[in-house]
């Protein structure tokens, strides 16, 4: 057996989304509001994993995207790379297994297959997958909602006005004003008994404000600890981990440290020789959004 995830030890701070849907952009926060943004604060100070549970993304509209995976990865490679990006600086579309990298120098191949969903009218697979679009984007705005209401608990959290950081993430999912992308991934079962060689995802963080992160079963993802070593973060059905990202660490003048992550192959065979599925939600600040740390920094 492998070491404890953070699940299981209770190292985790678990946010029910029906205590702080009562958020207002312009209205002073509850004293129930005010503690869950401070036990936050403490929460991510500590390196725990967070989770929202109870949340408007239902256990249906998780599963609808689950099987959409589970199709469009299947499909024939000629049809997924009528799909693929058209160039390094949009990322929207299909990007094939092993053609994406997050260590450059790193030896070790990253085995998955992603696709990256930007706002607007943009290309996706209806023709061949007819509910993809709708599912896809009902799923989507819900996760828009939750963002929103998150943003202003981080807002509490550090004795700003609710609404503070609402106007860097004017445009949510406009691909002309912002960034924002949902992505799906696809991660093979690995059969194989030697595996030191190939990874499922690269250590790194994510480039945004704060990431939403839903996976079908426990697979290896793993993030750095309180005392800088990995941690295997474990699964919890319906939940969505949130990870502060890389322009939030700048934002907060470093109080909120960007989380890094990976996923690694499991040595437990029953668990390495599923395939594993993930749901992430990238949010970014609008492209005209001046980011610089909005406290003081020291020196």
């Amino acid at each position: 057996m492998g070491k404890q995830t953070l699940i299981e030890s209770n190292e985790v701070f678990i946010v029910d989304y029906n205590k702080i849907a009562t958020i207002q952009p312009n209205q002073e926060p509850s004293n129930e509001v005010q503690k869950i943004a401070n036990d936050l604060r403490e929460a991510f100070l500590h390196r725990k994993a967070v989770f929202l549970i109870n949340h408007t993304v239902s256990i249906e509209d998780e599963n609808k995207i689950y099987s959409l995976i589970q199709k469009f990865f299947a499909l024939p490679m000629s049809i997924k790379e009528k799909y693929k990006t058209k160039s390094n600086a949009d990322y929207h579309g299909y990007i094939s297994g092993q053609s994406e990298r997050f260590n450059k120098e790193d030896i070790l191949l990253e085995i998955r297959e992603t696709f990256n969903i930007m706002g607007g009218n943009r290309y996706l697979p209806d023709k061949e997958i007819p509910e993809f679009s709708k599912d896809i984007y009902t799923a989507t705005e819900k996760l828009i909602s939750l963002a929103n209401i998150f943003l202003q608990l981080f807002a509490i959290s550090l004795n700003l006005r609710p609404d503070y950081f609402l106007p860097y993430h004017e445009n949510i999912f406009n691909h002309v004003l912002n960034s924002s992308t949902l992505r799906i991934v696809s991660y093979p079962p690995i059969n194989e008994s030697s595996h030191s060689d190939i990874l499922r995802c690269g250590e790194h963080s994510d480039y945004g404000t704060f990431s939403f992160i839903m996976q079908d079963s426990e697979g290896g993802l793993e993030m750095v600890g309180e005392n800088g070593e990995w941690r295997r973060v474990g699964h919890l059905p319906g939940a969505i981990l949130v990870l502060i990202a890389d322009l939030f660490e700048v934002l907060t003048s470093g109080k909120y440290k960007a989380a890094i992550h990976r996923v690694i192959i499991p040595e437990e065979e029953n668990v390495r020789i599923r395939s594993r599925y993930s749901i992430v939600f990238f949010l970014v600040t609008d492209h005209m959004s001046v980011i610089k740390p909005i406290f003081p920094t020291p020196g």
